[in-house]
């Protein structure tokens, strides 16, 4: 009965004792989750959505989808390039290192995203996630943006969503959770309705965009615009971001001009369509034929 007692009393002084570290006021750290808990509250990472003023339907799309991950995000107003002052527009898009004339919206949605990047740039944390408001986001999708503990250093752009076409990746660079994983990104993949910039790339980025010189997504993502070959861009496969199909708000179609018909001779005509495919599809696929980088699409996962 005296031995049964004082196990009793000595079990009792050990649950009340204090856990070293912790005072009555921290954060429980369950059993199951401690190392994930810890990380939340060392590395969390803001994320910043996209949204015209006028769109309201579009807000209460984007916070039904943020919330149903648990998932909070700061709403950052959208340039309406539709209502720019003329002088304004042109000056913006007066150097311009892209084939067609660049319309007012995606003037506008290029000085949204540039307006995401100062905010990523000025705020505490590495990393800042970037949306536009009408995408959709996977299950999956919190596990990677809570906190930025996850991303291997040196990495500028963490590209996260897909337009579900096909493309040139590099060798996989790092294993992720739930079978996903980083590979550089090669080729043109063009959207950028969900990417991870870090605090310094989003500062070059700001300084570097002073005019449009293309819309948004060829500058980060298509080789052609020269600023993917200087970043480490990596993107992520499958991919937990991707657009709704919802008509969009900021980069419409509705302003692009009818193109006239094209008056070269037919032997530079031959010429310029021998080198669009070299380098849409041949120059890719040489790639993949001889060293062990992916073609493929980018899946929705």
């Amino acid at each position: 009965m005296i031995q049964a007692l004082s196990i009793y009393i000595a079990a009792r002084a050990f649950s009340e004792k204090p856990v070293s570290g912790f005072s009555e006021n921290s954060v429980s750290v369950t059993p199951t989750q401690p190392k994930i808990t810890q990380v939340l509250l060392e590395n969390p990472m803001k994320l910043y959505v996209i949204n015209l003023d006028c769109s309201k339907d579009r807000l209460e799309h984007i916070t039904a989808v943020f919330h149903e991950r648990g998932l909070d995000f700061e709403r950052v107003p959208a340039v309406d390039g539709r209502i720019l002052p003329e002088e304004v527009f042109r000056r913006l898009a007066s150097n311009r290192n892209w084939p067609l004339e660049l319309t007012r919206t995606e003037v506008g949605c290029f000085l949204s995203h540039r307006e995401c990047l100062r905010l990523v740039a000025e705020a505490n944390d590495a990393y800042g996630a970037i949306f536009e408001d009408d995408i959709i986001l996977s299950p999956n999708a919190p596990l990677f943006l809570k906190d930025w503990s996850w991303i291997p250093a040196d990495i500028d752009i963490v590209k996260i969503d897909t337009a579900e076409i096909s493309c040139l990746t590099g060798r996989v660079s790092a294993k992720l959770k739930a079978n996903y994983r980083l590979a550089p990104l090669i080729s043109k993949h063009y959207c950028a309705a969900g990417y991870i910039v870090s605090k310094s790339c989003a500062r070059h980025l700001y300084e570097l965009t002073e005019h449009t010189t293309a819309p948004i997504d060829e500058i980060y993502f298509n080789p052609d615009c020269h600023v993917l070959q200087t970043l480490n861009v990596q993107q992520m496969i499958p991919a937990p971001v991707m657009q709704a199909g919802l008509i969009s708000t900021i980069r419409n179609n509705v302003e692009k001009k009818i193109r006239q018909p094209s008056r070269l001779p037919l032997t530079r005509k031959m010429k310029r369509e021998i080198e669009r495919i070299n380098k849409k599809h041949l120059r890719n696929m040489r790639i993949y034929l001889f060293s062990r980088k992916r073609w493929g699409k980018i899946t929705f996962k």
